[in-house]
């Protein structure tokens, strides 16, 4: 199973954004990025449920990713599927 997991992660980029305030000004990077992976699952669970969250960070603190995560906020699970918990610890 986690060697799936791993071919399935590692098969498409991630799409992320990045952004770095600044302490004066505008932001030190404000951009979405792409991200080829190389990742390895070491324990990796799976479920029929789970909890989605987004958290509440401040617009200081995420920048203009806040609007997203707000949009993301207000979506209705309707039937998940399966829920996948995966990690890996360097130390």
């Amino acid at each position: 199973m986690r060697a799936v997991a791993e071919r399935r992660i590692n098969s498409r980029p991630w799409l992320a954004y990045k952004y770095i305030p600044s302490l004066d000004g505008p932001a030190d990077a404000d951009y979405p990025t792409i991200t080829v992976n190389d990742t390895k699952i070491n324990k990796l669970w799976l479920g029929k449920s789970a909890n989605l969250r987004f958290g509440s960070p401040e617009v200081e603190e995420v920048g203009q990713i806040r609007i997203l995560l707000d949009a993301l906020a207000t979506l209705t699970v309707k039937q998940p599927v399966q829920a996948v918990h995966s990690w890996d610890r360097l130390c």
